[in-house]
């Protein structure tokens, strides 16, 4: 059976009949834990992911401490996470500040993940038209460093 669509506006209700391959999957995208979402969070939800990225990290609090962007009122810094995989026995490696535009996130909260040092991580739900700025520190020869210094002049 194919997916077929009628209105009735009397009443305002649509009727929508779909393949069992599509029931199937609606089932398995709207029901968790037997419990429902309605279709605008649904939607919403579908809208929001196709929108943004998910950044895992470890909050930051800012001190007296020297670091290559000044802080100000609009960037947040996170030590920035890969999770790739789902589960808790596998902690997340941190490798870099990750700077975020406030009014880029979209939701954020805590996860049940765990860094390798056993930090909780968070999420951020960050607009994908944002920029993030990274801050990432690599291992270099002291000739290597001697070559950049010079050609900085």
């Amino acid at each position: 059976m194919t997916t077929a669509v009628g209105v009735d506006q009397s009443v305002g209700i649509a009727i929508v009949v779909f393949s069992e391959f599509s029931l199937n999957y609606i089932k398995r995208c709207v029901m968790t834990e037997s419990s429902y979402f309605n279709y605008e969070e649904l939607k919403k939800r579908q809208i929001e992911d196709s929108i943004s990225t998910q950044i895992y990290g470890v909050p930051i609090v800012l001190s007296d401490f020297v670091c290559a962007i000044q802080p100000n009122q609009n960037l947040i810094p996170i030590w920035g996470c890969v999770c790739v995989q789902d589960s808790t026995d596998n902690p997340c490696p941190c490798r870099w500040i990750v700077w975020l535009h406030k009014d880029s996130i979209m939701q954020s909260g805590k996860t049940k993940f765990k860094n390798s040092e056993g930090h909780e991580l968070h999420f951020f739900k960050v607009s994908n038209r944002s920029d993030v700025v990274i801050e990432k520190l690599e291992s270099i020869g002291v000739r290597e460093y001697a070559k950049i210094i010079e050609t900085a002049d």
